[in-house]
């Protein structure tokens, strides 16, 4: 019973790639590094963030992530086989996103993250944008909601070009080829049933270290959305979900593209496929001419 907790290496498929050997406590060096896993970099900056903290800091965070996992709102948030109502917000151009829209299209998938002061938020929309082709090719589209206002994501872009490390990967995280919506108050995190007010004690910390959320948020709170993903098939229904009280942990994006339903292949066998197809067959003579209008 006392023995480590063992972390077992991950894959593709879920078992130890062929060729490589993983040490006794978790997968080796060569093995991570072809996995390049995002859990591998955030517990990378959790381990630069373990360093630079007073121990004090630590224990009061980790003490106050427990306490927040104790409120059961991980076992309350939507769950797999639950059907989500529809929600619209708006992108950084200030056009209305609606999920009616893009349901019609293919599966969406949902990601919540706190705002691009949060570097493991960061890490995760980096990840997700490498596999933003992966997640299209299967006729999926993915949207991240956050509480912050666009306003201070395209500031904090602008300053960060020009900057050191914490604050470029800002800039990174927002160069991103999927929508990002501006939940105003909340109200999608908490359609979702992941939002959540952050503790006093937690927002001294955090302005302690330079952070005030509420300056962040668009309507001045101190709420936050848990760091959760979902996809959702084309009816609303949730295929998948991930939902975790730690900021440092998130869903893994070979995951998120294994819970996708290929749609690809099926979309021609749709009800737009059809009516466009019957479209075609009779404006087909009429472009070439073998058909005499009267």
């Amino acid at each position: 019973s006392n023995m480590p907790s063992v972390r077992q290496p991950r894959t593709l498929f879920g078992a130890s790639s062929p060729g490589t050997t993983d040490g006794a406590y978790g997968p080796s060096a060569q093995t991570l590094k072809s996995l390049d896993s995002l859990q591998d970099d955030l517990d990378i900056q959790t381990m630069k963030f373990m360093e630079f903290t007073r121990k004090e800091q630590k224990e009061i965070f980790l003490h106050k992530v427990k306490e927040l996992s104790s409120t059961e709102i991980v076992e309350n948030a939507v769950h797999v086989g639950e059907r989500i109502g529809h929600f619209h917000a708006k992108d950084k151009d200030d056009r209305t996103v609606r999920s009616s829209s893009l349901l019609s299209d293919g599966p969406l998938v949902v990601v919540f993250f706190r705002g691009d002061w949060c570097t493991y938020c960061n890490l995760a929309l980096r990840s997700l944008q490498k596999v933003l082709p992966e997640i299209h090719a299967k006729g999926a589209s993915l949207v991240a909601i956050t509480p912050q206002s666009h306003r201070k994501l395209k500031r904090r872009q602008g300053k960060s070009s020009s900057s050191s490390s914490s604050s470029s990967s800002s800039a990174q995280s927002m160069d991103t080829q999927f929508p990002i919506l501006c939940d105003e108050d909340n109200s999608i995190a908490k359609q979702f049933r992941i939002a959540y007010d952050l503790d006093p004690v937690i927002r001294k910390l955090y302005f302690d270290w330079g952070i005030d959320v509420s300056s962040f948020n668009e309507d001045g709170s101190h709420t936050l959305p848990l760091a959760a993903t979902y996809v959702v098939d084309r009816d609303g229904t949730v295929l998948y979900s991930y939902v975790d009280c730690a900021p440092n942990k998130r869903a893994e994006p070979t995951e998120i593209l294994n819970a996708i339903p290929n749609y690809q292949k099926s979309k021609r066998h749709g009800i737009r496929y059809i009516m466009r197809s019957k479209l075609r067959a009779i404006a087909a003579p009429l472009i070439k001419g073998r058909m005499r209008v009267h």
